[in-house]
């Protein structure tokens, strides 16, 4: 029983971990698109 909570709590913490960044490359990967859009209009 212990285990399987342990096993939980592990998997909870690396899918917050993995949402984190996986958030913070979405939104610079929205950047660099949004960038790449300015540089080919001019």
């Amino acid at each position: 029983m212990r285990n399987s909570e342990k096993k939980k709590k592990y998997l909870r913490e690396l899918y917050r971990i993995l949402t984190e960044y996986y958030g913070i490359a979405a939104t610079y990967y929205c950047d660099l698109v949004s960038r790449l859009k300015i540089e080919l209009d001019i």
